[in-house]
């Protein structure tokens, strides 16, 4: 510190200001402090995040393996009988699949 005179005279604390200083301090040092209370939220958010997108992986995989088997017997229907047509649906959950007779596919 240096020698000069202060501008700013000393001022004291008032009356029970020592003891409510501690009190304070004491209780911010018990409180987990903001960025360990936002690592916890952000490590919650990610987690609900994970369990979301594993749950909708799980729900979709027997769709995807369905429509891959149903894509491998097409492909080997067109080369053993002729061609395999699919046919537009309204709707995204249903195919139509047409075999074109084995003179068509010449």
């Amino acid at each position: 510190m240096t020698a000069t005179p202060s501008w700013r005279g000393q001022l004291d604390p008032p009356p029970g200001g020592l003891v409510r200083l501690m009190r304070s301090v004491e209780t911010r040092r018990t409180r987990p402090s903001r960025p360990a209370l936002r690592f916890a939220l952000a490590g919650a958010a990610a987690s609900v995040a994970l369990a979301l997108c594993l749950a909708h992986y799980r729900n979709e995989a027997p769709r995807r393996a369905f429509e891959q088997h149903l894509q491998a017997a097409l492909d080997a229907e067109r080369h053993e009988r002729g061609i395999a047509r699919e046919l537009p649906s309204e709707r995204a959950d249903v195919r139509i699949v047409v075999l074109a007779p084995p003179d068509a596919a010449r």
